[in-house]
């Protein structure tokens, strides 16, 4: 008979199905962790925004005719409440017509507000506004969006860790419990798998004093 080697054909198949079960678990949760790192860090470059925000600035209403003097009202809220132009950018960005966020974003953060609004003037003689301009999600709508998702995630994640320490504890008895039937085997000198299989076991492991129940005979015989 074969000797077994030390692998997972030689473990019980219903520990090994527990076995795949709990590394399948934990590969699952592993790759939730590193959603929620994505989320975490797409709330972190919404910081400058979110800071803004805190400061519960009102800015004017922006009026499709008179471009120039909005930004000329905004420049003056940002230095009263020492706002950078990084958040001013992105704030004033956010309220503007669609076709001109997209133009003013390719433009250096280092843009004064100034010239933001003469940029803006010229988009605005040459692309003639929609008759209503489209909605955009306000900052706090898009802050809040990531904050749900990461609410979500963190409670399936909850929810997975439970069942793969429940999963756990069950496979640590059961190989606790495997463990005592193969040291009895032994002391009966008979080892797990002809304990379990007997004549049927395609494995054994030495020393094994396991006797089959019957000897082929020998179809040739002696003359």
């Amino acid at each position: 008979m074969a000797t077994g080697g030390e692998n997972f054909d030689d473990i019980d198949p219903a520990l090994k199905a527990a076995n795949d079960k709990n590394l399948a678990l934990l590969d699952q949760m592993k790759m939730m962790r590193e959603e929620m790192n994505f989320y975490q860090a797409k709330l972190a470059e919404r910081q400058p925004a979110i800071t803004g925000e805190k400061k519960n600035i009102k800015l004017p209403p922006f009026k499709l005719e008179k471009p120039q003097l909005w930004f000329s009202q905004v420049e003056s809220i940002s230095t009263v409440w020492n706002i950078t132009n990084e958040m001013m950018q992105y704030s004033l960005q956010q309220r503007l017509p669609r076709q001109a966020q997209a133009i003013l974003q390719t433009h250096s953060q280092e843009t004064s507000i100034n010239e933001l609004a003469k940029i803006a003037d010229r988009i605005l003689e040459i692309v003639p506004p929609p008759s209503v301009c489209a909605a955009t999600a306000p900052p706090e709508t898009q802050t809040s969006n990531l904050e749900k998702m990461l609410l979500v995630l963190t409670e399936r994640l909850d929810q997975l860790e439970v069942t793969q320490k429940k999963l756990h504890r069950d496979l640590s008895r059961s190989r606790s419990r495997s463990r005592s039937r193969s040291e009895n085997d032994r002391r009966n000198g008979v080892c797990f798998y002809h304990h379990k299989f007997g004549d049927e076991a395609r494995a054994c492991r030495q020393p094994c004093s396991y006797k089959p129940k019957s000897t082929p005979t020998n179809s040739t015989g002696n003359q």
